[in-house]
């Protein structure tokens, strides 16, 4: 297997077999104008004209018996035609030809932009190969990109601590990363409401389940191709409905996604499932309805199944986007079927249900792409085949 370009063989940096050779870093800086600083720094919720992003840094490491090693500086990404390099990977270029196995690191970002999803993946890759460094990030504003919550999310998993800065933490960056002349900091206007704003968004990104998706992020990762590329991860819109004898009836409802932590992957289906089994009753008869952007994999729809087995109080539908091709993965689909799971296709009134119901939409209706039903039918005919 090709490694990693942040593994480590003999101590020395291995590119991938895809990277280029890197360049020179040149972009590291003692200082920021404070100019510079309030305008890339300032947190606004949606901010326009920053297309740079600015890292402060503070490196703190302890070798047995020696004295403490501090660093601190500031990173810009790199340009270098048409090619951007963002500032947390210039970081880790930098930071890996000084690391000692030896030292443990406590690493801290300020940071203007969160990382956005291939950044957030190299760093969750970067730490995994590193258990002596630990990071804390603290960001001015969200990135929002594709797949930004999925990356933030294994980021945290793999160990990062991250966080939105508030009035204290910009006030500390320009007292020891910007050119202030003796100048105190002064706060913009709803420094500490934005900043709330932005942690209140934080916390639903890391959460899982979600309470419902971005419009960009159901249309790119339901939408019902036959071959889907770059659909890495498996989102699951849920409703539970409960009935105990002589109560009123339960309903919930959310949307789970993939947990990435490390090499493992833990799919939406088995994180719904570990979050159910302990609100189960016994007492009490459930109907549940998934719509998933994936039909489940082989062993997911095993431990389905074993579910679905246990609990006899449980109904189970299951909608599906799009289906997972894995030779192994037939069997499967059919022993989940035969436990009692109900599986079928998604087709256009069941996007525009999860378009209404699990979905920031802000009003507008839903607009099916191309062939969205023609999709729907071929996808079914497969479907049949599958289980027949």
């Amino acid at each position: 297997m090709e490694p990693h370009r942040w593994g480590q063989r003999a101590g020395l940096y291995q590119p991938s077999r895809e990277a280029k050779p890197m360049p020179r870093i040149r972009n590291t800086m003692a200082k920021l104008d404070p100019e510079t600083f309030s305008f890339h720094f300032c947190n606004l919720e949606f901010a326009n004209g920053r297309n740079c992003s600015y890292l402060c840094y503070q490196v703190e490491g302890r070798l047995s018996g020696s004295p403490g090693l501090s660093e601190q500086g500031v990173f810009v990404n790199e340009v270098c035609g048409d090619t951007r390099r963002h500032a947390e990977l210039c970081f880790l270029d930098w930071f890996h030809e000084r690391l000692s196995p030896d030292e443990y690191y406590h690493v801290t970002w300020f940071i203007s932009w969160s990382p956005c999803s291939y950044c957030a993946r190299e760093v969750a890759e970067f730490l995994k190969w590193h258990r002596n460094i630990k990071l804390s990030i603290l960001a001015a504003r969200l990135y929002y990109c594709r797949d930004h919550e999925q990356g933030l999310r294994s980021l945290c998993n793999s160990g990062a601590q991250l966080a939105i800065m508030f009035y204290r933490d910009f006030r500390y960056c320009w007292d020891n990363f910007v050119y202030h002349h003796g100048r105190h900091f002064i706060p913009w206007e709803n420094i500490n409401v934005n900043s709330r704003l932005l942690a209140t968004k934080l916390e639903d990104i890391l959460k899982n389940p979600l309470e419902k998706l971005h419009p960009n992020t159901f249309s790119f990762h339901f939408c019902n191709l036959e071959f889907a590329y770059d659909r890495k991860y498996s989102y699951l819109c849920y409703q539970v409905e409960g009935r105990l004898s002589g109560s009123p009836g339960l309903f919930e409802q959310g949307v789970f996604v993939n947990e990435v932590c490390e090499e493992n992957c833990r799919h939406a289906e088995l994180c719904f499932l570990d979050w159910f089994h302990v609100r189960l009753s016994p007492d009490e008869y459930y109907h549940v309805t998934w719509f998933i952007s994936w039909s489940p994999c082989s062993n997911c729809a095993r431990q389905v199944a074993e579910f679905l087995k246990q609990h006899r109080n449980v109904e189970l539908s299951i909608f599906a986007a799009r289906l997972y091709y894995w030779q192994r993965n037939k069997p499967g689909l059919r022993n989940m079927c035969s436990s009692g799971a109900q599986l079928a296709i998604m087709f256009y009134q069941d996007f525009r249900y999860c378009w209404d119901n699990f979905v920031h939409n802000s009003g507008r209706e839903f607009s099916p792409w191309e062939k969205i039903n023609v999709n729907s039918r071929l996808l079914a005919t497969k479907l049949e085949d599958i289980l027949k």
